[in-house]
């Protein structure tokens, strides 16, 4: 029996954050972002935070 979708798309959802939050760790170190900027935009939505910072988010 397979789970329902949502518990799959939730237990996802971390691996997903943890590598948004790779991509602008390694973009502030880089000079590419300022950390409070980053800091703002994982706060206000995770999932919209490279976009809004221009951090090219890994291909699928």
């Amino acid at each position: 029996m397979r789970p329902p979708v949502a518990i799959i798309l939730i237990a996802r959802a971390p691996l997903a954050r943890d590598g948004v939050e790779d991509r602008l760790h390694t973009a502030v170190c880089n000079g590419e972002v300022i950390l409070t900027a980053a800091q703002q935009a994982i706060a206000a939505n995770w999932v919209t935070a490279e976009a809004v910072l221009g951090v090219k988010p890994r291909p699928s």
